[in-house]
């Protein structure tokens, strides 16, 4: 559930007659500072490989999750800046990736609403659908999400936890992958930081951790 995006700060009337010529040269670095590293990447989920930050093509809409079918459960709109860092690793045998999604609102009050509503529309997730895979008769996908919450932590959070299962008539094409997501918020900002395992049937508590801990950690550059 990849997403890409920007935000671009002007301190001084001078810096706003520089930043017209290339705002969004001058933006990235100062954004990119703030996200997500090779370093940070949990090691429960091998090395960190593959690097990717953007800043383009932000999503129109957050959302947390969809059924079988490809159906969205719920969503609401996401707001114009909408930074993205995703960073594939080596582990052993599995596809595994670990993603920071910001997404930026204009001050505070406009974030924290934003995040209740998420919050509330979240709850619609949870469950288990099954559904054809196209027209793929002989074949099934089941989709599995479950929803809560990370007490304790320094910042206000949920998570979105998915569960994919694709059976086929032919069973080397049979699959399962798991998603862990944790929204976190603080001062203007949401933060999804996901994290992702193909094959894989559900997250170890490990793993859990290891994703809600690099969460709040993440929230912590946002909030100053």
């Amino acid at each position: 559930m990849s997403r890409k995006r920007t935000a671009l700060l002007a301190t001084s009337a001078a810096f706003v007659i520089a930043s017209s010529f290339a705002p969004a040269a001058m933006a990235a670095p100062s954004v990119a500072s703030k996200m997500l590293t090779k370093k940070e990447v949990p090691s429960v989920f091998g090395t960190a490989k593959n690097y990717d930050f953007n800043v383009t093509s932000p999503d129109k809409a957050i959302w947390p999750c969809s059924n079988a079918s490809g159906v969205t459960l719920y969503s609401q709109p996401a707001p114009k800046n909408q930074p993205v860092v995703d960073i594939e690793t080596k582990n052993g045998k599995t596809y595994t990736s670990v993603t920071e999604h910001v997404y930026e609102y204009s001050n505070a009050k406009d974030a924290a609403a934003a995040y209740t509503s998420l919050y509330a529309g979240s709850k619609k997730c949870d469950g288990t659908t099954t559904a054809q895979n196209g027209t793929d008769t002989t074949s099934k996908i089941t989709e599995t999400w479950t929803t809560g919450s990370q007490p304790g932590a320094s910042y206000q959070n949920f998570y979105v936890m998915n569960q994919s299962n694709f059976q086929s008539s032919t069973a080397k094409y049979n699959d399962k992958t798991s998603s862990f997501t944790l929204y976190s918020q603080a001062g203007n900002v949401i933060i999804a930081t996901t994290a992702y395992v193909n094959p894989q049937e559900k997250f170890t508590p490990a793993e859990i951790t290891a994703v809600s801990q690099l969460g709040i950690n993440l929230t912590a550059k946002w909030a100053k």
